[in-house]
């Protein structure tokens, strides 16, 4: 079933994901990434997509919750988390999930195949969903946009990765697996979004991506912004309801006396 613009799959094998009450910061694998996936899907439903987000099923004592297969949004049948089966029953961390990403991909496909056809695009989110989509389009055909969220370059230089102790940290990390996965990942996407040129040149110019950006061009600037509406909705009593209110104004205070008026109306970076 096609929606009136394009039927989106946001490829997420890791974390704890649900539309209930999502246990950010509470969970594994489970803070920003699974916050902006989220948000992600309920913005393109806004704009008349269909969205499917792939995350993985498990059934764990520990971590209970996550055993219904097709979970709908509440009021929106166009938005879906789809779970699929892959590995152990119990939860994995994500250093845990490469041996399994084969058998991920493939229910990707077969669930699909129930449905009785593909998604217009696919967007990957991490280096297990990059390489994910990899496979998926070399087997399907199946463009997609790649976003990091967090790369294992970077994460070496902050662990001081040396060769004396790489084989070492290695065994938590998996590094091996995640810098080759991130390589493919950005040779096989059409597009990659990310939040400054910064990130761009530091992080995405990292020496061990040499040679993986095969076109520069892939890179879309997207700055990250906020919402105060949204931000506010974590506060429930009256007394931060005012605090929120003086915040908000000495913001729009600065705004008026710092940006030309032309400029007020347009969104906060």
């Amino acid at each position: 079933m096609k929606s009136e613009k394009l039927s989106v799959a946001l490829i997420n094998p890791q974390g704890h994901v649900r539309w209930n009450n999502p246990p950010i910061a509470g969970h594994p694998d489970t803070g920003g990434q699974i916050v902006y996936i989220l948000e992600l899907a309920k913005e393109l439903a806004r704009l008349g997509c269909r969205v499917d987000i792939f995350t993985r099923y498990f059934d764990d004592p520990e971590w209970p919750g996550y055993t219904e297969h097709i979970e709908e949004y509440p009021g929106d049948s166009r938005l879906r988390i789809i779970r699929i089966k892959c590995g152990p029953e119990r939860f994995l961390e994500k250093e845990a999930l490469w041996p399994h990403l084969r058998e991920y991909t493939d229910g990707v496909k077969e669930f699909y195949s129930k449905e009785g056809g593909l998604p217009d695009i696919m967007s990957s989110h991490y280096a297990d969903a990059g390489v994910s989509a990899a496979m998926l389009k070399e087997e399907t055909g199946l463009l997609f946009t790649h976003t990091g969220h967090s790369l294992g370059g970077k994460k070496m230089d902050n662990l001081n990765i040396t060769r004396q102790n790489f084989e070492l940290i290695n065994r938590k990390f998996r590094f091996h697996m995640r810098i080759a996965s991130e390589r493919v990942a950005f040779r096989n996407s059409s597009a990659i979004p990310a939040s400054t040129e910064e990130e761009v040149r530091e992080q995405y110019g990292h020496r061990v991506y040499s040679g993986a950006i095969d076109n520069p061009e892939k890179f879309r600037i997207i700055p990250p912004g906020i919402s105060p509406a949204q931000f506010y909705a974590f506060h429930r009593q009256e007394s931060d309801r005012k605090v929120y209110d003086e915040v908000a104004a000495r913001l729009e205070g600065e705004l008026k006396k710092n940006i030309s008026p032309e400029r007020l109306s347009l969104p906060s970076v």
